[in-house]
Order: structure tokens, then sequence, then C-alpha cells
């Protein structure tokens, strides 16, 4: 008699502690359950593009091909430096969660010191809550600024921005 496999749901929170922490890579290839990721104040950690790692579908021992996909329903990101991020590993991060299985829910990506969020957050579908607060960018001449994309106008069901 063979028991079914039974996978949990993980939540993981890192926060000063893991202050040397500079990327999520080994975190997302462990822990293929991942729900719910929480990261706060880990300056060191300067992009999430290891998330759309999980937008692939691969070849597995020659015939099955393997779909791999994030579990995530919560992505907490606060405190880190993701101002160096291009616009093509945004775009890409959005379409890996936006094929979640979670589905992404909720989504922080406050105080990263973002200049501009991505229009790609359009693609999450089920996104309901989203916090980019005191994000900010110094450009010439001291002033800041903080761009949202008009794919935000599209979203009309989001129960807080």
């Amino acid at each position: 008699n063979e028991s079914p496999l039974i996978f949990y749901p993980v939540i993981l929170g890192l926060s000063r502690l893991e202050a040397s922490l500079t990327s999520i890579d080994s975190i997302i290839t462990q822990l293929p359950q991942l729900c719910s990721l929480n990261i706060s104040d880990c300056p060191n950690l300067c992009t999430l593009a290891p998330l759309a790692k999980y937008n692939v579908t691969s070849k597995f021992m020659d015939s099955i091909e393997e779909q791999r996909t994030l579990s995530l329903r919560h992505l907490w990101v606060r405190g880190c430096n993701l101002s160096n991020m291009s616009r093509s590993e945004w775009s890409a991060v959005f379409d890996a969660l936006s094929r979640s299985s979670g589905p992404l829910e909720r989504m922080t990506l406050s105080r990263n010191r973002l200049s501009y969020l991505d229009g790609g957050i359009g693609k999450l579908k089920c996104l309901s809550y989203l916090f980019v607060e005191d994000n900010y960018f110094v450009g010439e001449g001291g002033g800041s600024a903080f761009d949202l994309p008009d794919e935000l106008g599209c979203k009309c069901f989001f129960a807080y921005v």
C-alpha cells in the first residue's frame, strides 16, 4: 500500500537577521511549494529575477516535460534594493508570477528604492492587494518620482492599493 504524497504549503519569512541575503535563487529552488514569501530589510538583495526561472517548460529525462511554476499566493518584499532591476527582468518576473498556481493575491514592493512599477503588474489577474509605499528615486535636481503604469488603471478589482 503506497500512500499518496502530501505537499504542505510553505511559508517563509526572512528579515534583518538575514541582512547578508543577496539572492533568493536557492530559496525558490529548494522550496517548490512556497506559498508565502516575506523578505524584509535585506538591503543586499538587489533582484527578484530568480522568480522568472519558474516560467519555463523543460525536458526531463529526454521525454517527459516538466512545467515549473511558482505556488506563491503572497509576496512581501520590503526594505531591499531593487532599484537596478531592468524592465526586461521585471517583465519576466511578472510573467512568472502571473502563472503562479497560488494564484498571487497579495504583493508588497514597499521601501525598495524603486523609481517605477513595471506595466507587467497588469498580468497579475488575481492580485487584490498591492502595496508600493515609500519608494522613491532621487533624480536630477534632487526631485523624486515614482511612476505608476497605465496597466494599474485596468485593475478595477483591487481591494487595496
